[in-house]
């Protein structure tokens, strides 16, 4: 069995918690603050799925000690969803290169069989 569906279900709960957090955040911050507090859920949400298309198309999580996000194994390529998505938020060449595995990925998920949703039971 792989581990994919382990993985999914904490990244799932970690998402919602974020999410929460932020949402209770923006709330109780003054306005000029609100955006920046917005942002951080864009790119945490993002980076939760980036990870996600990863891990439900095979990529491997790779020994990541000391680094500040996950890294994974993906076709040969090392990935730091992480730093992609940080850099995206403020660069045009990382936004760049978040497009090309946005279309790497679609692809792959459109080639490859359904994701039962069985695989998710925590979603189901």
């Amino acid at each position: 069995m792989r581990p994919v569906p382990s993985l999914a279900r904490r990244a799932t709960v970690a998402l919602a918690v974020l999410v929460a957090f932020y949402l209770t955040t923006i709330a109780i911050a003054p306005p000029y603050k609100q955006h920046d507090i917005a942002m951080a859920i864009a790119a945490s949400t993002l980076g939760v799925l980036f990870e996600g298309a990863l891990l439900e198309q095979g990529a491997e999580p790779l020994e990541s000690l000391g680094d500040p996000s996950m890294i994974y194994g993906f076709r040969g390529e090392i990935v730091r969803p992480g730093a992609i998505v940080s850099g995206a938020m403020k660069d045009d060449a990382a936004r760049r290169e978040l497009a090309r595995w946005a279309a790497l990925l679609s692809t792959t998920l459109q080639s490859s069989a359904p994701v039962s949703a069985s695989a998710f039971p925590a979603l189901g």
